[in-house]
């Protein structure tokens, strides 16, 4: 099964947006996120600035790298080739990782208790439907 994780994340993948389309009747469209690297598919429509409004976490990462990069070098006396720099930008995913939330008691998901939407996000999206953003 490791072997073909890619192949069947893939394959998932392609089943999720075959099904959202035919129940919900959305598109969707590729978005380049890094240059050279495959494109991540989205759903049509969704406006940029909403997704860059909630999309914080690479840019907490990209803050965080040049931080780490300087302290490489420092330490080695020189840049950090490819494999390094992916090890940098491992742990500077790590180091800037929001703490994780605590879980539900059992007994909430048998009666259905809902969790409320994050503050945030129903605030953008107040925000976009007024025109704001």
């Amino acid at each position: 099964m490791l072997t073909h994780i890619v192949a069947a994340d893939t394959l998932y993948t392609l089943y999720f947006m075959e099904e959202v389309s035919a129940r919900l009747g959305w598109a969707w469209e590729p978005r380049q996120v890094t240059p050279g690297r495959r494109p991540v598919m989205e759903i049509a429509g969704i406006d940029q600035r909403l997704i860059g409004w909630q999309s914080t976490r690479r840019q907490q990462i990209a803050d965080a790298l040049p931080i780490l990069t300087a302290g490489y070098e420092e330490t080695h006396g020189h840049p950090p080739g490819e494999r390094a720099t992916y090890a940098l930008d491992c742990q500077a995913a790590d180091q800037t990782r929001p703490p994780k939330c605590t879980g539900r008691a059992v007994s909430g998901h048998r009666t259905g208790e809902r969790i409320a939407p994050r503050p945030r996000l129903t605030a953008g999206l107040s925000q976009l439907r007024s025109g704001a953003l």
